[in-house]
């Protein structure tokens, strides 16, 4: 798995540590495949789509590396996002990989990794940046018109990252507040992020949530079907301030920390990749700290950590989770059990995943 720290990081391997008591079934659910951006380690970049069992189905080249993924199952694609500061949006076929369509950004902008499309289908939001500033864009595509660009959304803030759309349409926003020139992050003392919710009629802010904590940077979100939204942060502190890592909105103006003890949130290394919920848990990965978590995702409360080296890509269905190690092994999991399902090596995985 890649992480920020380290593109290819080399360490060994803490394996996979299940809890006592676990059960050895899963539900029976398996998708059709998981896609996400990769390296093979020798300089080449590629969207692949794989079963759970490791198998690999297809992959796409890509001109440099990527990071996150959105899907279309209306029309059959799969929007593949270049890492920031990203210069391509490759629009490829959901069945098998081929090049559909290549969104470049317009003069001055830069593509921030990570995307959405909108409930009917037909739009895709793109979350960008102004090349200097880093203040936030939404970019709107149309699919239909090959996806050319018809508008955006803007003036709510620097640095977005994921985006996930509501079901009233309505966008959830994930605004880091980090103003980078290249990887060089230069606002800390001044940085402000929030989760924001935009009107996908008007790009008017509904709702903005902060932190209390003005060193954490909301970067990654996961929201269930009845608009519970999650939170994962980046610390930009030392750890011993640490309050909490993983947040849920509850209201307009404040996000609150899901309760576990500062100790605890000290071996996620300050840092949440990915987030995934199935129909009842909320599960986090510290690539960092090489572990995932599972809350429930009524009370928030903690319910398992599971130990994965480098594990960061996270998708799920309703009652199964995947993920895979440094060493390509893929896993399926649910709040019972935690199983290896398949393998695939000489791929390494960038920090998200998505059922396809």
């Amino acid at each position: 798995m890649i992480n920020r720290r380290t593109f290819l990081k080399s360490s060994s391997a803490l394996g996979i540590t299940l809890l006592p008591g676990c059960a050895v079934s899963l539900a029976k659910e398996q998708p059709t495949a998981i896609a996400g951006c990769a390296t093979d380690g020798k300089g080449n970049y590629f969207a692949a789509a794989v079963t759970p069992q490791g198998k690999l189905k297809y992959s796409h080249p890509l001109p440099a590396r990527g990071h996150g993924l959105a899907s279309n199952t209306t029309h059959q694609h799969l929007a593949v996002i270049a890492r920031r500061q990203g210069q391509f949006v490759d629009i490829i076929s959901l069945d098998n990989g081929q090049l559909v369509q290549r969104i470049t950004p317009v003069q001055h902008r830069f593509f921030y990794g990570h995307a959405a499309y909108s409930s009917d289908s037909e739009t895709l939001y793109v979350s960008e940046g102004e090349t200097h500033s880093c203040k936030g864009v939404i970019g709107i595509y149309d699919v239909a018109k090959d996806y050319q660009r018809i508008g955006k959304f803007s003036n709510f803030g620097i640095g977005p990252h994921q985006i996930e759309v509501l079901s009233n349409g309505d966008l959830v926003v994930a605004v880091g507040g980090i103003q980078t020139q290249g990887r060089k992050k230069i606002n800390l003392d001044s940085m402000h992020s929030t989760l924001v919710t935009l009107n996908k009629d008007t790009g008017k802010i509904t709702s903005q949530a902060h932190l209390e904590d003005p060193l954490l940077s909301i970067r990654h979100i996961a929201v269930t079907p009845q608009d519970q939204v999650f939170v994962g942060v980046q610390s930009q502190a030392p750890d011993e301030s640490l309050s909490s890592l993983v947040f849920t909105k509850t209201d307009a103006e404040y996000l609150n920390p899901l309760p576990l003890d500062t100790e605890e949130w000290l071996g996620f290394e300050g840092y949440i990749g990915s987030l995934a919920v199935t129909d009842t848990t909320l599960i986090v990965s510290s690539p960092r700290g090489n572990r995932i978590a599972l809350f429930d995702r009524q009370t928030g409360k903690l319910k398992q950590v599971r130990f994965v080296a480098d594990g960061c890509a996270l998708a799920s269905t309703k009652h199964n989770y995947y993920i895979v190690d440094n060493k390509g092994t893929l896993y399926t999991g649910d709040e019972q059990a935690h199983n290896a399902s398949g393998s695939l090596a000489g791929i390494y995985w960038d920090n998200h995943w998505i059922v396809i």
